[in-house]
C-alpha cells in the first residue's frame, strides 16, 4: 500500500474491541517510533507499553474524575456509545509516550515523528488508533505514579492501540480547504 493511502485511510478511534493485541504487533508499532528521524539523531523518545486493560481502564477513570468538570460532556458522550472510558477509549494496551528530560530543545518535535510513524504502521497492520494529549493536561501525576514513569523521561502523549470496535461509528473528519498558500 502507498503511504499516501495509508494517511488518507488513517483516522481516530474511539471505541475499541477488547481483544489483546498481540504483543509481535505492538513491537512492530514500538520499532516504527524507533527508525523516525531524530534532531542530531538524538533519539530522545522512549515507550511504556501497558497491555493490562483492567489497568488502562483504571488509569482512565482516574483522569476522568479528576477532569470530571473540564470533561463532562465528553464523558457523557463516550458512555452514550458504550465505551467503558472516554481517556482510552476502552483500548486493550496503551503506549506511554515521553521525551527524557535531557533530550534537547527538539525533543517533542522528534517524539510527534515517531508518534507519527507509529500510527500509520498500526493502520498498515490493521489496528486502530487515537493519540490522546488529554491524557497529558490532566493526568500526568496519575500516569506518573501508576505507569511507573521514570523521574528522568516526560510523559508526552498516550496511544491507545487495538481493533475497532464494531459498532464504534468513528469516521473520518472532514479535512479543511484553506490550509497552504503559494508565494511566488
Amino acid at each position: 500500500m502507498e503511504v499516501i493511502e495509508l494517511i488518507k485511510r488513517r483516522y481516530s478511534c474511539r471505541k475499541f474491541d477488547p481483544k489483546p493485541v498481540p504483543k509481535e504487533l505492538l513491537l512492530q508499532i514500538l520499532d516504527a517510533g524507533h527508525l523516525s528521524p531524530s534532531g542530531m539523531n538524538a533519539q530522545s523518545w522512549c515507550f511504556y507499553v501497558v497491555t493490562n486493560r483492567e489497568k488502562n481502564l483504571a488509569i482512565g477513570k482516574k483522569i476522568e474524575e479528576a477532569a470530571a468538570d473540564k470533561l463532562g460532556e465528553m464523558v457523557k458522550k463516550s458512555h452514550e456509545r458504550g465505551c467503558p472510558d472516554t481517556v482510552f477509549y476502552g483500548a486493550p494496551a496503551v503506549i506511554y509516550c515521553c521525551t527524557k528530560k535531557s533530550g534537547g530543545v527538539l525533543k517533542e518535535f522528534d517524539l510527534g515523528l515517531a508518534v507519527q510513524n507509529m500510527l500509520l504502521v498500526a493502520e498498515r497492520i490493521g489496528l486502530a488508533t487515537v493519540p490522546v494529549a488529554l491524557a497529558k493536561w490532566y493526568g500526568d501525576e496519575i500516569i506518573r505514579h501508576d505507569v511507573g514513569i521514570a523521574e528522568e523521561d516526560d510523559f508526552f502523549i498516550a496511544l491507545p492501540v487495538g481493533y475497532r470496535a464494531a459498532d464504534s461509528g468513528d469516521e473520518p473528519r472532514p479535512r479543511k480547504d484553506d490550509y497552504f498558500k503559494f508565494i511566488e
